[in-house]
């Protein structure tokens, strides 16, 4: 079970005959077939002290694969995906040498062929894009699809296709709300960007409030096709800080840190993700490791050693909003570039790590959030 999307966000708003920016977005939960009686979903939204010692009913996992100038998206069974890559990995210079008028149809027709060789338990859904030679963008878009304006053709498929593509029209109805600043920033990269963080920031939220799906999500990656080096790049460093919106009365909000972090590194030959958690039984983390299905053996530094180094390029602040009840109701995402800001966010140790935006960062962005819902935001 997966869900995958392929978004096209022209490369210029004012131009429709400069082409699109291929993207695509895997999530990295794959659900294991037979998992021990007493296993449980551990995610990095949801890991802590307790579940991190226990059996999980689902593995994280790299579905993004960068073939050269092709990426795929692969859902299916693990053993069925690695066979598949395998097969592409060896044949795509085959098309290479032939006409490249149709590079999908090429990597289509080998997913078929993996396709009918497999029992009736077993199954792929194959996603991708891919240059052609003439300088255009060759897709397999997904069984679900949409056109919108700001993101073009958005196509999905797996178990989470319908609500990714809720996902994008929604945002895209956001970013009209807005035209006048898209059309004078006219940058496709910076959209996809915007549009990825509040992505994963929707899912991440339900899965903390328990109300995610139970068959995708995990943590979403995503690559686009760079018009220039025709090469596919990863989505940069990420961090990912929570916060939790509670109503007090006469429309204030108190708004407080959630305790958690989510750190995403896409790597080169493999990915990582961190989460780390402060909570009152003390803190600690969980290192999750994103194997690429057909690279070759790589080593992989202890966390500590990978993780006390590392760096965040953005960061994005989840604001996720309770009723006077307590339960979840909803979510707002805001990002911030780390190049504006020069001190350390996210620290790693033994024992976990702290992290949070300086009190000059965070603050306005808790009273503009307050604001856009009808309050006045009240520091604790």
């Amino acid at each position: 079970m997966t869900g995958c999307m392929y978004l096209s966000p022209p490369l210029d708003l004012n131009d429709p005959s400069a082409g699109v920016l291929a993207v695509l977005f895997a999530d990295t939960m794959a659900t294991l077939i037979e998992p021990e009686p007493e296993a449980i979903p551990i995610l990095p939204s949801t890991v802590d002290h307790v579940t991190a010692e226990k059996s999980s009913t689902v593995r994280i996992v790299r579905k993004l694969t960068l073939l050269g100038e092709a990426a795929v998206a692969i859902a299916g069974h693990g053993e069925t995906i690695k066979y598949a890559l395998n097969e592409l990995k060896i044949h795509m210079p085959d098309w290479r040498e032939g006409s490249g008028e149709r590079p999908m149809r090429f990597i289509g027709d080998i997913a078929i062929r993996v396709h009918d060789m497999l029992p009736k338990c077993k199954w792929i859904v194959v996603m991708g894009a891919c240059p052609t030679m003439d300088g255009r963008v060759n897709s397999l878009q997904g069984a679900v699809r949409t056109d919108t304006k700001y993101y073009g053709r958005c196509g999905a498929s797996g178990t989470g296709a319908r609500e990714l593509i809720e996902t994008a029209k929604n945002f895209d109805e956001q970013q009209a709300a807005r035209h006048q600043q898209v059309v004078e920033d006219n940058c496709s990269i910076g959209r996809t960007i915007a549009f990825a963080q509040s992505l994963n920031s929707i899912r991440l939220a339900r899965e903390i409030a328990g109300q995610g799906a139970k068959d995708w999500g995990g943590y979403i990656e995503w690559a686009f096709l760079d018009p220039g080096q025709k090469e596919w790049v990863r989505g940069p460093n990420t961090l990912n800080l929570f916060y939790v919106v509670t109503p007090l009365s006469d429309r204030r909000f108190s708004i407080n840190s959630l305790g958690r972090a989510i750190a995403y590194d896409p790597g080169v030959d493999h990915g990582r993700i961190v989460s780390v958690w402060i909570s009152p039984e003390g803190g600690g983390y969980h290192d999750f490791i994103l194997q690429d299905m057909i690279a070759e053996n790589s080593s992989i530094k202890p966390a500590i050693e990978h993780w006390a180094t590392w760096k965040p390029e953005i960061c994005t602040t989840t604001f996720m909003f309770n009723d006077s009840t307590g339960k979840f109701v909803g979510s707002v995402a805001r990002s911030v570039e780390m190049s504006e800001i020069h001190e350390t966010v996210f620290h790693f140790g033994e024992t976990g790590g702290g992290f949070g935006l300086p009190r000059e960062v965070i603050e306005p962005i808790c009273e503009e959030v307050a604001a856009c819902a009808g309050g006045v935001y009240i520091p604790s």
